[in-house]
């Protein structure tokens, strides 16, 4: 877990009365590619804005990492109860009609 904190692009937590209540990593590549790889809210904090504040800092940093006018893609696997959420936040569901969907293999020694 160190390691794995340690080499993340940005790491934002959220607290509430000095306790943290929620967090999400993020890595990527900095310039083409980032990737929300956790995204955790306690479940007595959903829906009260957490999530949300957490994604939009996660955003605000991206942007600050590239240059004006760029694009960079911003992806994540997510859970089936947490669609709804990134899709009110721009994300679309994959696959869709334009891209093919998202894969993964797990590689073990």
């Amino acid at each position: 877990m160190r390691v794995a904190l340690a080499n993340s692009t940005a790491t934002f937590t959220a607290y509430a009365e000095l306790e943290p209540v929620g967090m999400v990593r993020l890595i990527g590549d900095g310039g083409m590619s980032f990737y929300i790889k956790d995204f955790a809210v306690v479940p007595s904090m959903q829906s009260q804005g957490v999530g949300a504040a957490l994604l939009a800092a996660l955003k605000r940093h991206v942007r600050s990492l590239i240059k004006p006018g760029w694009a960079v893609s911003l992806e994540l696997i997510s859970s089936q109860d947490a669609v709804g959420f990134y899709e009110r936040h721009g994300f679309e569901p994959r696959p869709n009609d334009w891209d093919g969907p998202g894969m993964f293999t797990m590689i073990r020694a």
